[in-house]
């Protein structure tokens, strides 16, 4: 589960990286591109609508100026100023003329509802006749007279925007009245409308298209004071509406210097606006328009919000690929992984069952094969292995055996040349012994002594013997016999001593044992010898018990033969002694019958094993190879 962890892992973060990182970084650039083209556009729009507003006061403007016009060059109009300058001219200012002017501007204002106020002055800019005797209109400078005299191509001209004792805002439309009878242009009087612009410039930018829900467009003076009314209450006063106001935002500030362009910056409301402002020279005022920075930028809040989210889904997909990954691609590399482990600690049968139509399952079938050819490859290794330790062991023990063949034959020389040596005087000891006996008295102590030295003379020759059949190298004579046959042979051979010490045999053999390839005079010998022991270390009245069975030690069939007897026992310390040379616990033995007893069945390569308890009795296995056993 941590390999598998650790490989969600890194998977992800590979999905993160080759997938997440690259589109959150084009999610990002499309975001600021995406920003800067909406800044771009509602510049761009912003600016269009202070163009577009401005574009209609001009029109609306010129459209009064053509009103102005149109009444300047009315004939009754023209003919009324002509007969007043001819009558100035010559004669006192008669009234009944003024009375006749201001009868037909009474009439006309029906006409000309937007003027605030219609004027005909005089060639001097003295009101002739007037629609209201209470008039806005300010008196006609020198500079707009001198510019209509000399300017004889221009029929409109615009006075300077003023405000009117606090009655509102208001701009003169002038236009010239001339007199064209002498072949030349004579200015004989003035027509001037007043227009209340305030009234004119809301109703104009009411309903305006491209303001949005908090956008608006207002106009300013040259003192920076709003013309027309704010849709949103000043920050710096207690007024719900615009005019009188002064307001100093950044983009008044720049309209003031004449400036024109488009910004973000805080308006009078103290809210962050997108506004483009533009002055309008002719008229000395400037059109600020603007827009609240949230509602025109909101589209860029929902690709920002669509980026977000783009990215929310993109992150969980990465996250369900990366469990989709684990489980069904990383899931199989853990367990080849798992695999290989249990194959690496020894476990070579264990194999993968993977059914994949894949790359992986080829993987799998690869390893699986590859597993098998190394169990195949190690079990023949092992064999040879176990081949070799056998000749090995088998080559160290023929060396033994030649090193010890060797030196029992070099001990053999020497053994049999001294025992040679020393049976010559021990045969004139024993014949002079028995002249000297045949002379003593049966009864005397004499004959006593003479016995114990016959008897020891006779242990000497034993031990000469025996000492001698030890040191000559062992010939066997092998021959195939059944086991059962050797112990009964062995038996005959021992069978007065058995009856002497009236010592019971139980025999145990096992059915249909093989026969075993032996030298018969010299397994008859161990046996005897064996059996000797048993008899010696048993009372009279006892009992040995000789089993026979089959086993197989070392991949080598064997067979047993199993003398076990109810003796006295061998004591531990003495149990790893038994079968060194002249080491005997008899009062009477030589110490060398089960050095033979070993030597013979080592010869045979077979094995002899004694296990001994005090009190209890003493058991012999004797272990010789069957025919044919390898």
């Amino acid at each position: 589960m941590k390999n598998r962890k650790k490989i969600s892992r890194q998977l992800f973060l590979l999905i993160l990286i080759f997938a997440i990182i690259p589109l959150a970084i084009l999610s990002l650039r499309f975001y600021f591109l995406a920003k800067e083209e909406l800044k771009r556009t509602s510049f761009m729009h912003m600016h269009t609508l202070s163009v577009d507003y401005s574009s209609h006061i001009k029109m609306w403007l010129n459209e009064r100026g053509r009103d102005a016009k149109l009444l300047a060059k009315l004939p009754s109009v023209k003919t009324l100023c002509l007969e007043h300058f001819k009558e100035t001219s010559s004669r006192p200012q008669s009234d009944n003329s003024n009375d006749l002017l201001e009868e037909i501007l009474s009439i006309l204002k029906e006409h000309f509802s937007c003027f605030h106020d219609i004027n005909i002055l005089d060639y001097s800019g003295k009101i002739l006749a007037t629609t209201s005797r209470n008039s806005v209109s300010l008196p006609l400078d020198k500079n707009t007279i001198h510019q209509c005299e000399n300017d004889t191509q221009k029929d409109i001209f615009l006075g300077a925007v003023h405000r009117h004792q606090g009655k509102g805002w208001f701009i003169q439309v002038v236009s010239p009245i001339r007199d064209t009878s002498k072949n030349r242009l004579h200015t004989i009087g003035f027509v001037v409308g007043d227009l209340e612009i305030s009234h004119a410039f809301n109703r104009l930018a009411t309903g305006r298209v491209g303001l949005g829900k908090t956008g608006e467009i207002y106009i300013v003076s040259a003192s920076g004071i709003p013309i027309t009314n704010l849709r949103y209450k000043p920050a710096n006063t207690g007024n719900e509406e615009s005019i009188g106001s002064l307001i100093k935002t950044e983009g008044v500030k720049r309209v003031l210097n004449h400036e024109k362009g488009t910004s973000i910056y805080k308006n009078y409301a103290g809210e962050t606006v997108v506004g483009s402002y533009l002055w309008l020279d002719k008229l000395e005022v400037g059109v600020i328009a603007e827009i609240h920075k949230s509602e025109i930028m909101a589209p860029l809040r929902r690709i920002g919000c669509s980026a977000f989210l783009t990215l929310g889904i993109l992150f969980t997909l990465c996250v369900i690929i990366s469990y989709y990954v684990s489980n069904h691609i990383s899931a199989p590399i853990i367990t080849i992984a798992e695999t290989a482990k249990k194959i690496a600690d020894g476990d070579l049968n264990y194999r993968l069952s993977l059914d994949l139509n894949n790359e992986i399952g080829v993987l799998a079938e690869a390893f699986n094969s590859m597993t098998e050819q190394l169990a195949t490859t190690i079990r023949t290794l092992e064999e040879k292995e176990k081949s070799i330790r056998e000749a090995y062991h088998e080559l160290k023990d023929t060396q033994a055996q030649l090193v010890q063949s060797e030196k029992m034959a070099a001990i053999g020389e020497l053994v049999a040349s001294i025992v040679h040596e020393m049976r010559n005087p021990l045969s004139s000891i024993k014949l002079n012994l028995q002249i000297i006996g045949r002379k003593l008295d049966r009864d005397s102590q004499a004959h006593e002594h003479y016995k114990i030295a016959i008897d020891q003379v006779a242990h000497l020759d034993k031990m000469f013997s025996e000492l001698l059949n030890y040191s000559k190298p062992i010939v066997l004579d092998k021959i195939p016999i059944l086991p059962d046959k050797l112990v009964d042979m062995a038996l005959k051979h021992i069978s007065e001593k058995l009856s002497v010490h009236n010592t019971k045999i139980i025999k145990k053999f096992e059915e249909n044992l093989p026969p075993v390839e032996v030298d018969v005079d010299k397994i008859i010998q161990v046996i005897v010898n064996v059996l000797n022991n048993a008899i010696d270390a048993i009372e009279d009245d006892g009992k040995i018990e000789i089993k026979t069975r089959f086993t197989e030690m070392e991949r080598q069939k064997m067979v047993d033969i199993i003398i076990s007897d109810s003796g006295v026992g061998i004591p531990e310390h003495q149990l790893e002694h038994i079968f060194k040379t002249f080491f005997t616990t008899k009062k009477k033995g030589t110490g060398l019958g089960l050095t033979v007893v070993k030597k013979i069945m080592e010869a045979h390569q077979g094995r002899i094993n004694v296990k001994s308890t005090v009190g209890e009795g003493t058991t012999v296995v004797l272990s010789l190879p069957v025919k044919d056993s390898k």
